[in-house]
């Protein structure tokens, strides 16, 4: 079943390779063809795109991009990333049809044209944060990457960041007695406290360890590390014994600040501490379970929906 294609679709493309912060005359909203599909493949009309910070080394030319999991963008391609939208034109007999919402890797445009196989139905009534939200990357790191225990206190780094301000509240979901996070500033601090439920927020504007020491007199039992560089380094000096640290980004290094970080190497073995770089697409079972568990969490309030960034938590830490 097809219905008329459009003729031609708006898509963000790189006019120019980055130096340092990409900027926004670095890229163009231009107008290009929208080929007729072929056998096998949708259309689709793009409704919301996710802004991924892994775009930061995408698009960063000649910068580093080890352990970057995605093919690099040129000068003159389309940008690409997570999208959701409805189906205007589908194969007859095929798994997906006119009318459908899908998920595909075609964002930062109207209009895309793709395999059949590269979408996945999602349920119509689904809010896009839900469905390009990172709240599946939270959930897997608190599950499968560490097990939040009853009473724990969970320090997440960049808490307004798409993954922090999922991560804080499915902490608290899971059993977290008290909840911390990282933000740039006292006032976006304030905000996250204020719409995400955080018991203090820790700001880079102030120095970090007294501030731990005072909002964790106890010390930190798990950490979600969104950033790197000095938070992640304090965030270490604050553990407790046993304390279960997952690695999941590097904000600061992708903001233009540093994200190396030296730890103190004498704390892992008396404290029993555990460092972990995490995935979660080593965990892929853990999506479907994130789907269920957190359409019954947004159905009674325990969890409010983040698709976005809350205030600018995830800047680089000040040394």
């Amino acid at each position: 079943m097809t219905t008329p294609v459009p003729a031609a679709t708006r898509v963000v493309t790189l006019i120019r390779e980055p130096t340092g912060t990409p900027r926004a005359d670095d890229f163009a909203v231009v107008e290009r063809p929208l080929a007729e599909p072929g056998p096998g493949a949708v259309v689709v009309r793009v409704r919301a795109f996710r802004v991924s910070a892994s775009l930061l080394a995408m698009v960063g030319g000649g910068r580093e991009r080890r352990g970057v999991p995605f093919p690099p963008v040129a000068v003159g391609d389309a940008l690409y990333g997570a999208a959701m939208g409805t189906v205007l034109a589908a194969p007859s007999g095929g798994p997906i049809t006119v009318g459908d919402t899908v998920i595909h890797h075609l964002g930062w445009r109207d209009y895309a044209v793709l395999p059949v196989r590269d979408c996945r139905m999602v349920p119509a009534d689904v809010s896009p944060a839900v469905a390009l939200g990172f709240g599946g990357t939270a959930y897997a790191a608190l599950t499968r990457g560490t097990r939040v225990h009853p009473g724990d206190t969970v320090l997440v780094t960049a808490g307004g960041s798409a993954i922090g301000a999922m991560a804080g509240q499915i902490a608290r979901i899971l059993g977290a007695g008290r909840v911390l996070a990282t933000a740039s500033d006292r006032s976006r601090g304030d905000r996250l406290m204020a719409e995400l439920g955080y018991d203090a927020v820790v700001t880079r504007d102030r120095p970090l360890d007294a501030q731990l020491g005072q909002a964790a007199p106890d010390g930190l039992d798990v950490v979600i590390d969104n950033v790197g560089g000095e938070q992640l380094a304090a965030a270490v000096r604050a553990a407790r014994p046993h304390a279960r640290y997952v690695l999941l980004g590097s904000l600061a290094g992708q903001l233009g600040g540093d994200s190396t970080v030296q730890l103190d190497g004498g704390l892992f073995a008396p404290l029993r501490i555990t460092l972990r770089g995490y995935s979660s697409d080593d965990d892929p079972d853990a999506e479907a379970e994130w789907r269920e568990r957190s359409a019954a969490w947004i159905a009674d309030g325990q969890l409010v929906p983040a698709g976005a960034t809350v205030g600018d938590s995830s800047a680089p830490p000040r040394r």
